[in-house]
């Protein structure tokens, strides 16, 4: 089965020093944000996550409500922290 493919954009990316990772599949929301942190166990990555915006596949999915729906394999999650500009 293909894994999942989690980009990372703006800080997150910035303090892993990567821009996506693979992940088995299938999995959840819950479960991929869990095994970041394990990966890069560190208060930081930790703080980062919890202001993050995520999306999977085309939509938009909130961990609260979407965290234990099923994200199958090929499907891309993105990390999207919150931006500011002008």
């Amino acid at each position: 089965m293909k894994p999942i493919t989690v980009l990372y954009f703006a800080s997150i990316r910035t303090h892993l020093g990567i821009e996506q990772e693979s992940f088995p599949a299938p999995s959840t929301l819950s479960k991929v944000k869990a095994e970041i942190v394990s990966r890069h166990p560190d208060d930081k990555t930790k703080s980062i996550l919890e202001g993050c915006m995520w999306s999977v596949g085309d939509e938009m999915a909130d961990e609260d409500e979407d965290g234990d729906k099923e994200i199958k394999g090929g499907v891309v999650v993105a990390v999207i922290p919150p931006v500011s500009g002008g």
